[in-house]
C-alpha cells in the first residue's frame, strides 16, 4: 500500500485503511517517518487491510493465540505492528523483525502477551547475536498454547489461597483486580476475559451469599477513627501474612529456596499488641468499613508474592542469613533510593508507593536512602525537596541515609576486591572502553597485579591523576552478552565537591558498585527497582558474591508511564532551561512538585498508584485514570464557591436589595452551602446585588432544544438564589453583546432545568482572578518513545490557556492561600496558585467536574 499525498490526513487515512484503529492512526499520521515505517511492516507481514475473521475464530478470538477469549483480547495485525515498531529495539536486525511481522500477518501472533514474548524473544536473541527462526519465535510467544478451563480454576485456587486472610477481612469489597493480576502471571498467555468470571465464581463459592454487612453502605467514620482502624487492620494483616509465610529470613533473601519470595514474617510491634502469629484483633464494622475506604485497598495493591530470574550467587550462605535475621529481627527492610539530581516525578509516586508499601504491608521498614554518588549533578534543593515529596505523600522512612555516608567503607571495600583479583585500574579513555566492549576485547590493563592497581588507586584516591585518565574496574567478563557484565566502572575521578560530605573525596564509587553494597549494608531484605534496571540484576549478585556480602531479594516491576508525559530527568530539567514550562512545579510537568501546585491531592495519587497495581509488563496508562482518582477526592473534600471566567454583566431591574422595593444599591445576603453533602463544612455569606456577572457561554442570542442557559425571554436559576428572566440585551457598537437585563421571579414560580453560576458584580463584593486552563503538554500519547529530534516538536503551544479577565467570591479571595482547592460550581476543581498576589488571586484548573473522552482530559 502506497501513500498517495503527503499530509496528515492522507497519512491518517492510509494507516485506517490498514486496520489500524483511527486514533491510533492520528497519531502515527503525526510523523512521515512512522507512517513510512509501519506501512512498510505491513509490506511485510502480507497485510492490506483489517483482518476478517470468521466461524469460531471471530466468536472465541481464535484456538491457537493464547487460548480464546473476547475479540478485543485478539488486536488487529496493524495494531500489534504499530505496537511492535514502538518497542523494537533499534539494534533488532531486519530479518528478525520480519520474522515477527509475517507471524503478525498470519495471525500467529494476535495477542498483547505473545507480542510482548515475542519482542523479549527478539531481543535475547540480538544480545547473543542468534537469527531468529519462525518455530523459536513461535515457541517463545506461546503460538499454539491452549489454557484450559482446569488450567485457570488452578491458577484462581491458588491465588485465593494466597490471599485468603485478606478475602476473608474484606469479603465483597475486595477488589477483583487484585485478584486478576496474580492469577494472569500464572497463566501467561491467557485471556483476561476468561479468568475474570472464574474469580468471580469462585470467590462466591468461598464467601457464600451475601450478608447484611456485606449489603450494608460503608460508614463514614471521623479522620481520627479511620487512622486508628487503618492500623489495627494494618497490623492484623501483618500478623496473618506471616502465620501462613513461608520461614521469614529465607523467604526475604531469595535463599537457595528459589527465586519466588513471599514478604517475611513482620517482627512484633513495639508495644507487644500484635505479634506474629497472634489472631487478629476484632474490628467493628464502621472500622472495617473505613479501612476499606482509608488504606487497606492501598495495601491490596502491593504484591504478596514476588518472582525474579534466579541466578547462581544470589543464593546466602547459613552465617549470612543468621546475621541477616540478627540484624533485621526477621523483619521486611526495603528502601526508597532516589538519586539526588532532579525532582521527583509521577514515576516515583508508584515506587514509593512499593518500597513504603510493601515494608508496611509486612510491618517492617522502610528507609529513605539518598544514592549520591556523582557530585556534579547533584544540589542540596533536590535532596530537600525529595525529602518533602516524600513527606507529602504521607510516607515515614524509619531513617534516613545516604550512600556518601559509607564512602570510607565502599572505599575499603574496593581495595578488598582488588586483593582478590576482581578489580584492577583502567587508563582506557570512555570511546576506548565502548569499543572494547562492542568487540569484546579485554583493556590492555586488565592483567595488572594487585600490588600494582592498589598503587595506582591510591594514587587516584590522592588526586594524582586527571579527570577521564584512570578508573577502577570490576573484573567480570569482557566476553559476556550482558553489557553491564564487561567490566564495569566502580570508581571515577571527579574534582567536585560533594553536597553531602564536602571536598573529601576526588574519586566517587559508580552506581553499579554502591547500590547493591550499600543495600547490602543496610540489611535490605527487598530490594524493589524497575525493569530497566533487569540487565544489572547479574553485576548486582557477583559483586556481592565476590565481596561475601550479604543478598537481598531484587525483584523489577514496570515502572508507570503516564500518557502524555516525559520522566526523563534530563528532558524535563531541558523543559525547565529553555523556558518551555514556569519551572519545575509547571502545572503540566510530570514532577511531584508540578502535581502538588496543579492541585493533585496526594491521598489521590497513592489510590491512582494501587489501582493501576504492579506487573512486570510495560504499560501507557491513560491521563483519565489517574483523573478519576483526583476527581473522586475532591468531589467529597473540596468546598464549593462561585467563580465565572468570561464574565457578562447582567442588571437585575427588580432588584430590591434587602427586601425593600428600590433599594437598588442594597445588597441581600444569602446562606450558601459550602458542600451540598456534607453539612459540616457549613455556609458562608454570598452577596446579591443588582447586577451580577454570569458566563457568556450561559447566553445565547438563539435558544435550542436540550439548550439550559439563557436566551432572550428565557427563564434560569441563579445557583443558590432566584430563577430570574432575560428581558432585554446591551450591545456595543459593533453589534456584540455588551450585558444583559433581566427580572428576578423572588416568588420562585417558575421551576427552570437550568441553573447557572453568578458573582456579584458590585463594587467591593468580587475580586479578579487569573485562571490557568491546562491541557497536556504533548500530543503524543507515549510521548516518552519519541527521539531526541522528534520530542520537542511534540510539545502543544496551546497547553495552557490563561484567563485574565475572571471573578470570583470576594471572601474566597480574601481568605484563600496557596494550594487551598475549590469547586467552581458548574466549573471544575481549582486551586490556589503561588503566584497569587494582593488584588489578582490565580488559579490552576486541577480537573474538570466531568471525565472527558481523548487526550485533553487532564486539562479540558
Amino acid at each position: 500500500m502506497a501513500l498517495v499525498d503527503d499530509d496528515a490526513a492522507g497519512r491518517a487515512a492510509a494507516l485506517t485503511a490498514l486496520g489500524l484503529e483511527p486514533a491510533a492512526a492520528a497519531t502515527a499520521a503525526r510523523s512521515a517517518k512512522a507512517t513510512a515505517a509501519l506501512l512498510d511492516a505491513a509490506r511485510v507481514a502480507g497485510i492490506d487491510g483489517p483482518p476478517e475473521l470468521t466461524g469460531e475464530a471471530a466468536a472465541s478470538g481464535g484456538g491457537r493465540g493464547g487460548g480464546g477469549g473476547k475479540d478485543s483480547f485478539r488486536k488487529p495485525p496493524a495494531s500489534l505492528l504499530n505496537t511492535a515498531l514502538v518497542k523494537l529495539p533499534p539494534s533488532i536486525p531486519e530479518a528478525d523483525r520480519a520474522v515477527l511481522f509475517r507471524a503478525i500477518g498470519a495471525r500467529r501472533v494476535a495477542t498483547m502477551p505473545q507480542l510482548d514474548a515475542g519482542l523479549v524473544h527478539l531481543a535475547a536473541a540480538a544480545a547473543a547475536g542468534d537469527a531468529v527462526t519462525p518455530a523459536g519465535l513461535d515457541e517463545a510467544a506461546g503460538v499454539g498454547v491452549v489454557i484450559a478451563d482446569a488450567d485457570i480454576n488452578a491458577a484462581v485456587a491458588a491465588v485465593l489461597a494466597e490471599r485468603s486472610a485478606d478475602i476473608a477481612a474484606r469479603r465483597y469489597r475486595t477488589p477483583v483486580g487484585s485478584l486478576l493480576g496474580p492469577a494472569l502471571a500464572r497463566l501467561r498467555f491467557a485471556d483476561p476475559g476468561r479468568v475474570l468470571p472464574v474469580i468471580q465464581e469462585q470467590l462466591a463459592g468461598v464467601l457464600g451469599p451475601k450478608t447484611e454487612a456485606d449489603l450494608a453502605k460503608p460508614v463514614k467514620l471521623s479522620k481520627a477513627a479511620k487512622a486508628a482502624a487503618a492500623a489495627a487492620t494494618t497490623a492484623a494483616a501483618a500478623a496473618a501474612s506471616a502465620t501462613a509465610a513461608a520461614p521469614a529470613v529465607a523467604s526475604a533473601t531469595g535463599a537457595v529456596g528459589g527465586a519466588d519470595a513471599p514478604l517475611a514474617e513482620a517482627p512484633p510491634s513495639a508495644a507487644g499488641a500484635t505479634r506474629a502469629g497472634a489472631p487478629p484483633a476484632p474490628l467493628s464494622a464502621s472500622d472495617a468499613a473505613a479501612v476499606d475506604k482509608a488504606g487497606e485497598d492501598l495495601l491490596a495493591g502491593v504484591p504478596n508474592t514476588m518472582s525474579a530470574r534466579l541466578l547462581k550467587d544470589m543464593e546466602n550462605s547459613p552465617e549470612l542469613l543468621a546475621a541477616a535475621k540478627a540484624a533485621t529481627g526477621g523483619g521486611v527492610v526495603t528502601r526508597f533510593p532516589p538519586e539526588p539530581n532532579g525532582h521527583l516525578h509521577v514515576g516515583h509516586a508508584k515506587a514509593m508507593f512499593m518500597d513504603f508499601g510493601v515494608a508496611r504491608k509486612a510491618g517492617g521498614a522502610c528507609i529513605l536512602r539518598f544514592d549520591d554518588t556523582n557530585p556534579v549533578t547533584e544540589k542540596v534543593e533536590y535532596m530537600d525537596s525529595i525529602q518533602e515529596m516524600v513527606r507529602w505523600l504521607g510516607h515515614k522512612p524509619t531513617r534516613v541515609t545516604y550512600s556518601s555516608d559509607y564512602f570510607d567503607r565502599l572505599y575499603e571495600l574496593a581495595e578488598e576486591l582488588i586483593d582478590r583479583g576482581k578489580a584492577y585500574v583502567c587508563h582506557q579513555t570512555s570511546a576506548e572502553m565502548k569499543a572494547g566492549r562492542e568487540t569484546k576485547t579485554d583493556s590492555p590493563w586488565r592483567n595488572r597485579s594487585v600490588a600494582e592497581n592498589r598503587r595506582h588507586f591510591a594514587a587516584m584516591r590522592a588526586g594524582r591523576y586527571a579527570e577521564g585518565t584512570a578508573v577502577l574496574r570490576m573484573k567480570i567478563d569482557m566476553g559476556s552478552l550482558n553489557p553491564c557484565m564487561q567490566d564495569p566502572i566502580a570508581y571515577r575521578i571527579k574534582y567536585a565537591p560533594h553536597p553531602h560530605v564536602g571536598d573529601a573525596w576526588c574519586v566517587y564509587p559508580s552506581y553499579d558498585y554502591t547500590h547493591c553494597i550499600v543495600d547490602s549494608l543496610e540489611w535490605v531484605t527487598h530490594s524493589l527497582c524497575t525493569l530497566e534496571f533487569e540487565i544489572r540484576r547479574d553485576s548486582y549478585y557477583w559483586l556481592l558474591a565476590a565481596l561475601d556480602l550479604y543478598r537481598p531479594f531484587v525483584w523489577e516491576f514496570s515502572r508507570l508511564t503516564l500518557a502524555h508525559t516525559v520522566v526523563s530527568k534530563r528532558r524535563l530539567a531541558q523543559l525547565v532551561s529553555t523556558g518551555t514550562v514556569r519551572g519545575w512545579d509547571d502545572p503540566r510537568m510530570s514532577t511531584l512538585v508540578g502535581l502538588r501546585r496543579r492541585g493533585y491531592p496526594a491521598e489521590a495519587i497513592n489510590r491512582f498508584c494501587a489501582a493501576v497495581g504492579v506487573s512486570r509488563g510495560e504499560n501507557l496508562i491513560p491521563l483519565h485514570v489517574l483523573e478519576h482518582w483526583v476527581r473522586t477526592h475532591l468531589d467529597s473534600s473540596a468546598p464549593r464557591t462561585l467563580g465565572v471566567l468570561h464574565p457578562l454583566r447582567v442588571t437585575l431591574t427588580n432588584f430590591r436589595g434587602n427586601g425593600r422595593d428600590g433599594d437598588v444599591d442594597g445588597v441581600e445576603v444569602l446562606s450558601v452551602a459550602n458542600h451540598p453533602k456534607n453539612a459540616a463544612m457549613g455556609t458562608r455569606s454570598v452577596p446579591l446585588t443588582r447586577e451580577v456577572f454570569i458566563d457568556r457561554a450561559d447566553f445565547r442570542e438563539t435558544d435550542a432544544k436540550n439548550y439550559y442557559g439563557l436566551a432572550p425571554g428565557k427563564t434560569a436559576m441563579l445557583r443558590g438564589a432566584y430563577p430570574l428572566r432575560v428581558t432585554g440585551v446591551r450591545r456595543h457598537a459593533d453589534g456584540t453583546v455588551a450585558g444583559l437585563e433581566a427580572e428576578l421571579d423572588y416568588g420562585r414560580t417558575t421551576k427552570p432545568r437550568g441553573v447557572l453560576h453568578w458573582v456579584s458584580a458590585a463594587v467591593g463584593h468580587h475580586a479578579a482572578a487569573e485562571v490557568r486552563l491546562h491541557s497536556p503538554l504533548f500530543r503524543s500519547a507515549d510521548a516518552s518513545k519519541l527521539g531526541s529530534d522528534d520530542w520537542l516538536a511534540d510539545i502543544d503551544p496551546t497547553s495552557e490557556e490563561v484567563v485574565a479577565g475572571a471573578v470570583v467570591e470576594k471572601g474566597l479571595a480574601d481568605a484563600v492561600t496557596a494550594g487551598d482547592r475549590f469547586q467552581f460550581e458548574r466549573v471544575g476543581y481549582f486551586c490556589a496558585d503561588p503566584d497569587s498576589r494582593p488584588g489578582l488571586v490565580v488559579f490552576n484548573r486541577i480537573v474538570s467536574l466531568r471525565e472527558s473522552t481523548g487526550r485533553a482530559g487532564i486539562g479540558s
